[in-house]
C-alpha cells in the first residue's frame, strides 16, 4: 500500500500476464500521480513534555510521565489522529523527523544527545522502524538534523518510543533534560 492505495498485482495467468502488469504498472502509476500532485507538505512541531500534567494538544506526556520516563531512560508516548485532525490534516504520512532537546541549564554550551527511535508498528519490516538520531540544545534547521532516509511514507500515527543514554554526550546527566521536541515533516491531503 503506498500513499492509501491498494493496487493489487494481477494474478499469474499462462496467457498475456506481461501485458496484464504492463497495465497494472500504468493504472497504479497514474493513481499514485494523482494522489501525490493532491498532497501538500508541512512541518508539525510535538512537545513530548508538557508544562504541566494538564497536556496542551500538541504535548505528548505530563510533566510527571515525562520526568518518569526520563529517569528510566525509556519515552514511550502515542500520536494519535486528533493532534491532525486540528490542522485539517487527512491521510497523513511521514516524510521525515528531527529533534531538538531543551537542558535546565541556559548556558552556551551544546549538549547532545543519540537517540533511538523506534516509529509506530506501521513499517514495512521490523528493522526499519528503529532509527538512530542525534539531538543537540543548539537550534537546527529543517535541515541540519533531519531523518530522513526510511521514514517517506509512512504513518506518524500510533506508539512512539525513544531510547535514552545514560548522559548526555558531554558527560551531564539526563536530569538537565527538560524537554524533547520533535518536528514531524508530514504530507497530507486536506
Amino acid at each position: 500500500m503506498i500513499y492509501g492505495l491498494e493496487r493489487p498485482v494481477p494474478k499469474v495467468s499462462s496467457s498475456g500476464y506481461l501485458n496484464e502488469l504492463a497495465l497494472w504498472a500504468q493504472k497504479a502509476s497514474d493513481a499514485l500521480d494523482l494522489e501525490i500532485d493532491g498532497r501538500m507538505s508541512s512541518e508539525v512541531a510535538l512537545a513530548i513534555g508538557a508544562i504541566d500534567d494538564a497536556p496542551k494538544e500538541m504535548e505528548l506526556l505530563t510533566r510527571t510521565a515525562f520526568n518518569a520516563a526520563i529517569a528510566a531512560g525509556n519515552i514511550s508516548f502515542m500520536i494519535k489522529p486528533t493532534q491532525f485532525d486540528s490542522l485539517r490534516m487527512k491521510s497523513v504520512v511521514l516524510r521525515s523527523m528531527r529533534f531538538q532537546i531543551k537542558s535546565k541549564t541556559e548556558d552556551a554550551k551544546t549538549r547532545v544527545l543519540s537517540l533511538q527511535v523506534k516509529l509506530p508498528g506501521s513499517a514495512l519490516t521490523s528493522g526499519d522502524s528503529l532509527f538512530n538520531c542525534t539531538s543537540s540544545t543548539q537550534y537546527q534547521d529543517s535541515e541540519g538534523n533531519e531523518t530522513g532516509y526510511g521514514v517517506h511514507n509512512l504513518s506518524p500515527i500510533g506508539d512512539w518510543s525513544i531510547k535514552l543514554p545514560e548522559r548526555f554526550v558531554t558527560g551531564e546527566p539526563l536530569a538537565e533534560l527538560v524537554n524533547i521536541y520533535l518536528f514531524l515533516k508530514l504530507s497530507y491531503r486536506r
